[in-house]
């Protein structure tokens, strides 16, 4: 069973990320997430992936919306099935700005007016209901994941919301919505199918953020230290081709956007992916974990990244996954050490006696 501290590590990085895109807060997403899903354990249907209990009407039948039939309230009825998790998160962003636009004047920082907008707009029915976010908000701590929304955005140069802003930014919402219920009935992640609903739609005071993958590709080069040629396996890495998001096979070298190493390689292997590194005292090689590998891939399917941002974040998690090789095995050493010199006092005794 998945609690709530599961829960929030799971989602965290996609709620805060979707906030910089979408404008819809961190804190929101993650607290209705919670409420409504009781951690991921219940949504409808058992495996519809839909986190906010959102009912699959007319319109998302006409989309050509998967959905899902399941009891409410003692009644049967149609939910909506997405092909991820990450796509029911974006389906509820969506719902939010074509259904409750007047909260996306407020502050991003105002969790508490965006939940008594919600609540004013007849989100639910309890009166309650935004004292009840609000409280769990701040018992969760989760208006920090707004903060560290915003500290992003503004290391990034963009503003909250910069992709769903404006009249562009409404259109762009329900073509998101669009694609979300093609994605659950082909049963793929909306990412591949998304990016071509944005590529050449840039918002307003986001040019900049928004570019087609050729415009990046040398500028990729260059912060790779590559040449521009040959590097369509790199380019399929980052999502590029739409053909695969999964970690290619060749020598490439990732040290550039990972801080402190002097080699990074990732390979296939039988057993997973192998990590091969170095730090200055010669290569260690770690296999990644099933978190890293998802981290990746997010990273990898995320529409909205221009490829700096894609190369950023891949060498954000890949220095993680160092620094957590690097800890374990100080930790495995000191572990020896420790049962060694217990060992030797031990024997120091017995000899003693």
């Amino acid at each position: 069973m998945s609690s709530t501290r599961d829960y929030i590590a799971q989602h965290k990085e996609a709620w805060i990320e979707q906030m910089i895109e979408t404008g819809v807060p961190a804190s929101i997403t993650a607290v209705q997430g919670i409420i409504e899903s009781a951690n991921g354990e219940r949504v409808p249907g058992g495996n519809s992936n839909n986190q906010f209990g959102i009912t699959a009407g007319k319109e998302w039948e006409k989309l050509g919306g998967k959905s899902v039939m399941a009891s409410d309230n003692g009644n049967q009825r149609k939910f909506r099935a997405y092909a991820s998790v990450s796509d029911s998160f974006l389906d509820h962003a969506a719902l939010l700005r074509i259904s409750y636009s007047k909260c996306f004047d407020l502050d991003p920082l105002d969790y508490k007016g965006w939940a008594k907008g919600l609540k004013a707009g007849g989100y639910a029915e309890d009166p309650s209901y935004a004292q009840v976010l609000i409280n769990n908000v701040e018992h969760l701590n989760l208006h920090e994941l707004d903060k560290e929304a915003q500290r992003r955005a503004k290391e990034r140069g963009v503003g909250i919301g910069y992709l769903w802003k404006g009249e562009d930014g409404l259109e762009r919402a329900k073509e998101a919505r669009k694609v979300l219920a093609q994605a659950s009935t082909s049963g793929n992640p909306y990412s591949s199918q998304l990016a071509s609903t944005i590529d050449n739609k840039p918002t307003q005071n986001t040019t900049s953020n928004i570019n087609t993958p050729n415009q990046n590709k040398n500028a990729l080069a260059q912060m790779l230290g590559l040449d521009t040629e040959p590097m369509q396996t790199l380019f399929s890495m980052l999502g590029i081709s739409g053909k695969s998001h999964t970690i290619p096979d060749g020598p490439f070298d990732y040290s550039k956007i990972v801080p402190g190493t002097k080699a990074v390689y990732l390979d296939k292997t039988a057993k997973g992916t192998k990590l091969t590194y170095d730090i200055g005292y010669g290569q260690q090689t770690k296999m990644l974990t099933k978190e890293e590998i998802a981290s990746i891939q997010e990273i990898l399917k995320n529409p909205y990244y221009q490829l700096e941002e894609r190369a950023q974040h891949l060498g954000d998690v890949l220095h993680g996954a160092i620094i957590s090789h690097q800890t374990q095995i100080a930790f495995d050493r000191a572990q020896a050490e420790y049962e060694s010199k217990q060992l030797e006092n031990q024997q120091s005794i017995n000899f003693s006696v």
